[in-house]
């Protein structure tokens, strides 16, 4: 009988050491290569998915800045490296422009303290630069660095800077948007003289960044 226990025991211990052995393999840490190369995939993300995550966050990290980060510190973990190329910060200024007139936007007391509450007929401005980035490099915008900025979606008045990388004839471009929403009249067609929304007249707006070399 303590020779068969034995036995099972070995055998047991035998099957768990060879189940251990090939969860270990399929969990294995993936390698710098690979970490590198998933980087590289996502500086190419389009902007329809480069979306704040929340109006609360300090600083207001993207969907794709933050895998960016998760990678670049699995890549620093791996290699012993802590800085990977951190060149930054870089300011560069954007140019303000009219790209809609006449939208009816919802404007709160709250966010527009002059007015009350309710729908007003505004004027959507954008402020938008591109700066050229250095070939496998990826751009990270340094929110909580910047003075001010307006809305990466202006329909949802969600705060943040839309940023989005593209690598093609003209070099690997880091492009830059903000919006701001200008209430001109109510809907008695009264001029309102309110300033823009979220935070003012946006004119020479510089948006603040950094980028890594991988």
């Amino acid at each position: 009988m303590k020779r068969l226990f034995v036995a099972a025991l070995t055998a047991a211990v035998l099957v768990m050491s060879i189940s251990c052995s090939k969860d270990s393999k399929e969990t294995a840490a993936p390698s710098v290569a690979s970490l590198r190369a998933e980087l590289s995939k996502l500086s190419t993300t389009p902007a329809t998915e480069n979306t704040v995550i929340t109006d609360m966050s300090k600083p207001f990290m993207t969907n794709i800045d933050t895998k960016k980060l998760h990678l670049l510190n699995q890549i620093n973990a791996l290699t012993g490296v802590t800085t990977m190329g951190l060149v930054g910060p870089l300011t560069v200024t954007g140019n303000l422009r009219l790209i809609a007139s006449n939208q009816r936007v919802t404007i709160t007391n709250a966010e527009a303290p002059t007015l009350a509450t309710g729908v007003y007929i505004c004027d959507v401005y954008t402020v938008y630069a591109e700066v050229s980035l250095p070939a496998n490099s990826a751009g990270i915008v340094n929110y909580d660095l910047m003075a001010r900025y307006g809305y990466s979606n202006w329909t949802t008045k969600l705060r943040g800077v839309l940023s989005s990388q593209s690598t093609g004839p003209t070099g690997n471009i880091l492009a830059l948007t903000t919006y701001s929403v200008l209430p001109r009249y109510n809907v008695l067609g009264q001029a309102v003289g309110a300033p823009a929304i979220p935070a003012g007249d946006l004119t020479g707006l510089q948006f603040v960044y950094s980028y890594y070399e991988f």
